[in-house]
């Protein structure tokens, strides 16, 4: 059964009273795949790699050698003459067979209509093989490595996103954020906004906090800052079993970065994480962003 919190409050659907059965909705970390959204999104905060590193790196070569003595050009082999081309089958033509006839040669193969090619043939059955194993979940996504390098530990690094994760708690700062946020984004009067509201709400937390093999369990914020500035926060609880993600919000004045798709992706990878510490961690419920993001992330 899905429980979930809102301060100090723990919820459940009542099963009696409602006429329709509650289903689980949530994600196996373990199991997640990427979508091409997703990798283009992660793509995009990811530092620079530099705009002079092409794929075979002659232009960047190029580039930084210029201005020094180059080598002497080796002179240029003169043409081989082309081969005559195979005669080809007659559109129209009633036989079965394409005679390939060698001029080179005295014999001649014939390869019947519709066989394919041995080379051609492997590729299709590795294709069709490959597609397979992704539909059975068999194939191994390694997503934190993919997502490696979105983030920084390091909290002076530049151009690049950093979280930290700290107990939840009132700070000035994520109220002012979360005003804003509600505002913009909600469309809240700001006269109904208030410090103890937002601690009822976000800061409050039914949960002890509890530490055990190198995880902390409770109630937490996730700070996520590019250059120092707070863009966003993410509120989540972790359990024996799974992080669940609260709420989240961030800065209305960078909405083309989509940080709320964003940080769920950073939720799961912070569940991976502790998963490695805490094998029987490792499902990730979205909370009340999941009517957000129904159509973004397959459970």
């Amino acid at each position: 059964m899905c429980v979930h919190s809102s301060g100090t409050y723990v919820y459940k659907p009542n099963l009696k009273d409602t006429c329709c059965p509650a289903y689980t909705i949530r994600l196996d970390a373990q199991r997640f795949k990427p979508s091409k959204s997703h990798k283009s999104l992660l793509r995009k905060y990811k530092p620079h790699q530099g705009h002079l590193a092409d794929d075979d790196g002659d232009h960047a070569k190029g580039v930084h050698d210029k201005g020094k003595p180059q080598p002497p050009k080796e002179p240029q082999q003169p043409k081989q003459p082309q081969q005559p081309k195979q005669p080809t089958a007659k559109r129209g033509a009633s036989s079965s067979t394409i005679s390939l006839d060698d001029p080179l040669s005295s014999s001649s193969a014939s390869v019947p209509v519709g066989v394919l090619h041995p080379s051609h043939k492997k590729k299709r059955l590795k294709k069709e093989g490959f597609a397979q194993l992704a539909s059975s979940g068999q194939l191994p996504v390694d997503y934190r490595g993919l997502f490696a390098g979105c983030v920084s530990e390091d909290p002076s690094a530049k151009d690049v996103v950093t979280i930290d994760t700290v107990p939840s708690a009132f700070k000035q700062e994520d109220y002012d954020l979360y005003k804003k946020y509600q505002v913009a984004v909600h469309e809240d009067d700001p006269d109904d906004l208030s410090p103890s509201r937002y601690t009822n709400f976000l800061v409050d937390s039914p949960l002890v906090p509890e530490t055990k093999d190198g995880v902390r369990y409770g109630s937490f914020h996730q700070h996520y800052r590019i250059n120092g500035r707070l863009v966003a926060v993410g509120v989540i609880d972790v359990l024996p079993s799974c992080v669940s993600s609260v709420y989240v919000y961030y800065d209305p004045d960078m909405r083309e970065r989509a940080l709320g798709v964003f940080s769920a992706l950073a939720e799961i990878d912070f569940t991976l994480k502790l998963n490695a510490a805490a094998p029987d961690l490792h499902y990730y419920y979205m909370g009340k962003i999941f009517f957000i993001y129904l159509n973004i992330f397959i459970f």
